[in-house]
């Protein structure tokens, strides 16, 4: 039951994203969980994201880990002031 919310949270976090995010940047994000239990978000370097993301936090899978680690790279970017 928590991987199908997971999964229908990921998607809603995703409506927003693909508004305000490259294409680009979306494949190359990729999420892990560690063997410590936690998850961690990457954005690999690219063009639109030239130092990279990384976010590191507890989830429990990976489909949260990825809505976490976007809405950290969207607080992010708001703090840099870049527009969102």
């Amino acid at each position: 039951m928590k991987h199908t919310f997971c999964r229908t949270y990921l998607a809603i976090v995703m409506i927003d994203i693909r508004k305000t995010v490259s294409v680009e940047t979306i494949k190359s994000a990729w999420t892990i969980k560690t063997s410590l239990g936690g998850i961690e978000f990457h954005i690999n370097k690219c063009k639109a994201v030239p130092e990279g993301f990384y976010w590191y936090g507890s989830a429990c899978c990976c489909w949260e880990g990825r809505a976490l680690g976007w809405q950290a790279y969207i607080e992010h970017r708001k703090n840099n002031g870049e527009t969102t």
